[in-house]
């Protein structure tokens, strides 16, 4: 009986001691911990995107040159859209043609905006050879729309010469071949003495 509960007892002190060396880390060693440790990204990461919402990105400022051709080309298309005003009836679509337009993508799309601001109408650069792939122009004409193709070529920085368009159909068209604008401030005149405009 005394050497059952001996052995009992030995058998006790030998899973204390187990449980003991299984709780205590290596020597010079640390504890496993369970919690994640912080990460030194995260302040950063916030900060870097703090720093760049109170200074977003600038844009490039448009080009003198640029500036004075866009407001050119908005002078041109004041003074062609109200000819022959019949030409702009049950129309649904306004496309331009600015293949030779001394104008940068920026200028194009600032006015595009400014044709859709004037005349109540959704404008897009197109060519009639686009117009006729898309089925929009075909012998009958722009059944939907009008069409107007414009170039301007600066010629220093208060003059520039332009032609402008604008066909609806081989029967109904109008336009300049040798259009002239002055510049007197920040304000594009044209020269009406100086043009000759021809109708179809």
């Amino acid at each position: 009986m005394a050497k059952k509960a001996a052995a009992l007892f030995c058998a006790a002190l030998c899973a204390a001691a187990l449980a003991a060396c299984r709780a205590e880390p290596p020597a010079g060693g640390f504890a496993a911990s369970s919690q994640p440790a912080p990460s030194s990204n995260g302040s950063e990461i916030l900060e870097g995107d703090a720093s760049e919402a109170e200074n977003p990105p600038q844009e490039a400022e448009r080009s003198e040159e640029d500036q004075m051709a866009l407001a050119a080309g908005k002078a041109v298309f004041d003074w062609i859209y109200p000819l022959d005003s019949a030409l702009n009836s049950d129309i649904a679509l306004i496309a331009v043609d600015m293949t030779a337009f001394d104008l940068s993508e920026d200028g194009k799309e600032d006015l595009l905006q400014y044709i859709e601001e004037q005349s109540g109408y959704p404008a897009r650069e197109a060519t009639a050879e686009q117009l006729e792939d898309e089925g929009l122009l075909d012998e009958d004409g722009f059944q939907n729309g009008i069409l107007l193709t414009m170039s301007l070529s600066m010629e220093g920085e208060d003059r520039a010469a332009f032609s402008a368009s604008k066909y609806r159909s081989s029967l109904g068209a109008v336009g300049t071949n040798n259009g002239t604008l002055k510049r007197d401030g920040d304000t594009w005149t044209i020269d009406a003495e100086q043009m000759d405009v021809w109708i179809s």
